[in-house]
């Protein structure tokens, strides 16, 4: 029984690995968009107020890098994983995505007014490193 963990104990992890991760996105993505790719993969989904690209390095150097500074609050973070099966206990080295959904506001620096946005994203555990997850999907609305 040492080699599984609970369901509850996966969900807890995700919460904190999702915490880490989100500090660090909006981080880079409010003073530093260039290091935004370090996030993504070249086959990350990425879909932005209704426009789909593929891969970190064109979302970054594409669109982001055309937007003005921003400063994001966020207002509501939750996690869970994401597993191919429903059970409520798991091997414990099993690899798991992780459902990230972000709610809260973005002042962007030529606008005087606060916008509401949700993201989502899917973390994945990366292949070269299962201690490290990267974005495989990324959905971005302005509300």
């Amino acid at each position: 029984m040492a080699n599984l963990v609970h369901y509850a104990t996966l969900s807890m992890e995700s919460t904190v690995k999702s915490q880490e991760f989100t500090q660090k996105y909006y981080r880079f993505m409010d003073g530093q968009r260039n290091f935004l790719t370090q996030l993504y993969h070249n086959t990350s989904l990425i879909v932005w107020n209704g426009n789909g690209f593929q891969g970190g390095n064109e979302f970054v150097s594409g669109l982001l890098q055309t937007l003005p500074p921003t400063k994001h609050e966020i207002h509501a973070c939750n996690a869970q994983p994401i597993l191919a099966w429903n059970e409520p206990i798991v091997a414990k080295d099993v690899p798991y995505n992780i459902l990230v959904q972000v709610s809260g506001t973005v002042l962007y620096d030529n606008s005087s007014f606060l916008r509401a946005f949700t993201q989502t994203f899917i973390l994945t555990p990366d292949p070269t490193n299962p201690e490290s997850y990267y974005i495989s999907n990324d959905t971005f609305r302005l509300v």
